[in-house]
């Protein structure tokens, strides 16, 4: 019977899609492996895990933690915290979805900050007061709910967008949205004194950081598990591709003052080393064998082994054009580079 169960649970269709992504490119020219990421300083190190997002203003750095802490960081230590929920024991796969993970933090003015959690939706925060406020619930009747909420990007003082990864999961099951191919990530934008959210894009693979460009006329966003970013103009309503075929799986963008794009790699691909998000491209039923038998929190400490042990980051020109790239070509020092702020130019 168990054999009979198989046959059918794998011939009759499954979640899991075929997508095809370009041969991967060569290491060369602006992608020359170095050893830039290796001259780094730690700070903090044993006493933050998770740093996915960070906002330097002046001498300060503002950051978002795995354990569901925002911290403002002065001189090296921690200054000040941040919570968005009065939980307890924190920073584990049971506790996250009920501390929440903030992900995308940006500057509103002074010490007022939004920031994207992937479970609580977006806040606003004041370091000044301590305080915080819910913008956009998760769970709100007025739009459709948001699994995974990831990145953020200022419009002005009553306007924003944020991605969301995935309509079907949440961050603790980011594997699965890989692994299934399908296109279900989103961008909304949010009128805060109308309190109106409005999708803007949907269909998007994996949609992950997200940067406004164009004098905040487009923004670029990233699609992970595709291995590029997409540019959405909003007087055209048009989404196109900015830069294709990357050598990594695009995170976090943020833009330089000299107008070019430091985006951090979840991972790198090349054409000596694929990642197993080409491998198993045309391979829907080995995926989804791999969501059925696998658990999620087995699967998450799977996840370095999907990819190269490589850490890179990318520098591109306004319109798409990779410039630069500073690698970790052990991933010894730097694991992964979710985010970059360039400090002097």
């Amino acid at each position: 019977m168990s054999w009979i169960a198989l046959y059918f649970r794998y011939n009759s269709g499954t979640a899991t899609k075929s997508y095809s992504l370009p041969q991967p490119p060569s290491l060369t020219g602006p992608l020359a492996p170095n050893e830039l990421l290796t001259k780094t300083r730690k700070i903090l190190e044993g006493e933050v895990v998770g740093p996915e997002s960070i906002v330097v203003v002046e001498k300060s750095i503002y950051a978002t933690l795995y354990d569901g802490r925002i911290i403002k960081i002065e001189d090296d230590k921690i200054v000040k915290t941040i919570v968005l929920t009065k939980e307890k024991n924190c920073g584990n796969w049971n506790s996250e979805p009920r501390c929440g993970r903030p992900l995308g933090i940006r500057q509103i003015k002074d010490e007022r900050f939004l920031v994207a959690d992937a479970y609580k939706g977006i806040h606003e925060v004041d370091f000044s007061t301590g305080k915080h406020e819910q913008l956009v619930s998760p769970l709100s009747a007025a739009i459709p709910q948001l699994m995974f909420v990831n990145d953020l990007d200022v419009i002005n003082e009553d306007e924003f967008v944020f991605t969301d990864s995935s309509s079907k999961y949440d961050r603790r099951h980011f594997m699965n949205t890989v692994l299934e191919g399908v296109p279900d990530g989103r961008v909304f934008h949010h009128k805060i004194s109308s309190g109106k959210t409005t999708l803007l894009v949907d269909n998007l693979y994996f949609a992950n950081g997200i940067q406004l460009i164009d004098g905040g006329k487009s923004f670029v966003v990233s699609e992970c598990s595709m291995a590029r970013i997409r540019k959405y103009t909003f007087a055209t309503k048009k989404l196109e591709t900015f830069a294709e075929n990357l050598p990594g799986l695009p995170d976090n963008i943020r833009a330089a003052e000299d107008g070019t794009l430091w985006v951090g790699m979840a991972g790198i691909r090349s054409d000596r080393h694929r990642s197993m998000v080409d491998k198993l491209a045309d391979m829907p039923t080995i995926r989804q064998f791999i969501i059925d038998i696998v658990p999620a929190n087995v699967m998450l400490q799977l996840f370095p082994y999907f990819k190269p042990s490589h850490s890179l980051v990318l520098q591109l020109s306004s319109n798409g054009k990779i410039l630069r790239s500073l690698h970790d070509p052990t991933g010894k020092v730097i694991e992964d580079s979710s985010q970059v702020k360039i400090l002097l130019q």
